[in-house]
């Protein structure tokens, strides 16, 4: 298996959880701290699947957070100009 470049993510295999991990990269905060986000699925092909999903939506544009986003939030992110 090859190594990933920088910015394209893992997956793997998490013992403590059971269960394998996603994890993406979807740039840094205001602090320079960077922003990772974290899907967790049954399977390693789910999981590349979930993989595929971050980048599309850091590439897209779209959040990647919580679904817990509040009305402020929504309607910031819907208001920025293209």
């Amino acid at each position: 298996m090859s190594k990933r470049s920088h910015n394209e993510g893992s997956v793997y295999f998490d013992n403590s959880r059971n269960c394998w991990t996603a994890e993406g990269s979807a740039g840094y905060d205001e602090t320079g701290e960077r922003k990772r986000v974290v899907r967790r699925r049954k399977t390693k092909t789910a999981a590349v699947q979930a993989l595929k999903q971050i980048e599309r939506q850091i590439d897209d544009g779209l959040p990647t957070g919580s679904a817990a986003m509040t009305i402020s939030e929504l309607l910031d992110f819907t208001s920025k100009p293209s």
